[in-house]
């Protein structure tokens, strides 16, 4: 099987390699990620209330808007086992066929602590990279180091920071002031 490195090193390159990671108290998510290219990912912001996801690439100072209720893929197999100092999860999903690409599979997994818990509840809906499949089946659990496997190629991450009850980001942001905060 012939498997094409430069794809792969592309991607990570379009992801980086780590992520900080804030949670907000009324939900929402905001993901930097560091790493990545000129042409990639800066920064994910989770909008909960409106059910968004808001894009910031590197090279860009437009913010790309995505409504988070359809599904990506669908978990047909879960494995939890537990390690020395963490716990690991690990899933594959399939992705259904649509009329351009046939169906495929990828898998999902994930490094967590028990100590690093959110409310998954809160998630239910909102289905961007199914996260309420994955924290809920975490039991909330913050994933802490991750890869998605596509078979031809991988992305790896790891968490820096995990934030979830920053005094300044408490009050849900004006739709005035900036949808994402940068540092």
């Amino acid at each position: 099987m012939n498997v094409d490195t430069l794809y792969q090193k592309d991607r990570s390159k379009f992801y980086g390699n780590q992520v900080d990671w804030t949670y907000f108290k009324n939900g929402d998510i905001q993901q930097k990620f560091y790493g990545s290219s000129s042409t990639g990912l800066d920064v994910i912001f989770w909008d909960l209330s409106e059910n968004l996801i808001i894009t910031k690439y590197n090279s860009s100072d437009t913010l790309f808007v995505n409504n988070s209720n359809s599904k990506f893929s669908n978990i047909t197999k879960k494995l939890i086992s537990p390690t020395l100092s963490m716990k690991t999860l690990k899933l594959l999903m399939k992705v259904p066929a649509t009329p351009t690409k046939g169906s495929y599979y990828y898998t999902y997994s994930c490094a967590f602590k028990e100590a690093f818990r959110i409310n998954p509840l809160t998630y239910n809906g909102f289905n961007y990279d199914n996260s309420y499949e994955i924290f809920s089946s975490t039991n909330g659990c913050i994933p802490l180091k991750y890869q998605f496997d596509y078979f031809t190629y991988q992305v790896n991450f790891n968490s820096n920071n995990v934030n979830n009850l920053v005094v300044k980001y408490n009050d849900k942001l004006h739709r005035k002031n900036p949808r994402v905060f940068l540092e």
